[in-house]
């Protein structure tokens, strides 16, 4: 039996959208749970009044005292869950109708895994098995490079693209739970099952399409190189290559930064990734490109050029698309 599990807050639309896009699945042998994180409006209420019975008898409702957030109630799940697998996902995800179906042929197919982690692109060839960390590393920074580092690490800091054999996987949450603050905490799921001999499968498989995210990336990503601070056992090298797996592309950061209206208030977070993290891991020329783009690109007059630039090019896309 399959468990989704929802952490949710405050995004009663995005909710009730993910909710009915799960009542209308082609294979409907799932159950769901949902944490709330003490939103504001009434999501039981919602639940009552816009599903049938034959539905609402799926959903399993948890509310939460307290706000303790998002990252502690997504890890909390695990807590939760009674079934033999569990697929996390956002309560904003675009889920397609098979998708159920489509994760009970992953879970046929790959039933002697820890965890399961499906793709978002084409950049895989072939499904990928690894259970020691250290191979994984090897691997994946082979391929790895700075345009496709994302795809290529598998977004460990998302919870939408895992599904977890809960038995298997116990053993594997105290990191997960130790460094919840992290910003990756499923991703640190699938780190420490690597670390302790499990069996973790990447696939090309897709079952949804991804939402443009509502939080910053430059957060989560100061809140990844917590990572640098955590003991997988591996050597010093193979460390700093998995630092670059699990980061952002510092070239994805200060292009989100540049694309908002008002980037001062994530200056900071830019600043602190630098003088914090890229400093120490990239390459000289990299590290001038940065801390020129971080100075230059601050200065106001500059940025809201380059902002009116990058719009006009967004239009331009945009009506060739059409």
């Amino acid at each position: 039996m399959l468990t989704i599990a929802i952490p949710t807050y405050n995004r009663k639309q995005q909710l009730l959208r993910t909710l009915k896009a799960l009542s209308k699945q082609t294979k409907d042998e799932f159950k769901v749970v949902i944490s709330d994180n003490n939103s504001d409006y009434d999501v039981q209420k919602m639940i009552m009044d816009e599903f049938n019975d034959e539905f609402r008898n799926k959903i399993v409702y948890k509310r939460r005292n307290v706000n303790i957030g998002a990252d502690n109630n997504i890890i909390g799940l695990f807590e939760l869950v009674e079934d033999e697998w569990m697929w996390m996902i956002s309560d904003d995800d675009v889920i397609h109708n098979d998708a159920v179906a489509k994760v009970y042929e992953l879970i046929k197919k790959n039933n002697d895994c820890s965890v399961i982690q499906f793709s978002e692109s084409d950049i895989y060839t072939s499904d990928m098995q690894f259970n020691d960390l250290e191979s994984y590393v090897k691997s994946m920074y082979d391929i790895w490079n700075r345009k496709t580092s994302l795809i290529i690490a598998g977004n460990l800091y998302a919870c939408y693209n895992k599904l977890y054999k809960m038995d298997s996987i116990k053993e594997c949450l105290y990191i997960p739970f130790k460094y919840n603050y992290s910003c990756m905490t499923t991703g640190l799921v699938v780190l420490s099952a690597l670390k302790n001999g499990k069996k973790v499968t990447f696939t090309q498989a897709k079952i949804m399409d991804i939402t443009p995210p509502e939080w910053s990336s430059m957060m989560v990503a100061l809140g990844n190189r917590i990572v640098d601070d955590i003991d997988f056992g591996i050597a010093k090298d193979l460390k700093k290559k998995l630092l670059c797996l699990i980061s952002f592309p510092y070239r994805v950061l200060i292009r989100h930064w540049l694309e908002k209206e008002n980037h001062y208030d994530e200056n900071l977070y830019i600043e602190k990734l630098y003088y914090g993290y890229y400093k120490y891991h990239l390459p000289v020329l990299d590290r001038l490109n940065y801390w020129l783009n971080i100075k230059v690109c601050s200065v106001d007059i500059l940025y809201k050029l380059n902002l009116k630039i990058r719009q006009l090019e967004k239009s331009i896309r945009n009506k060739y698309k059409k």
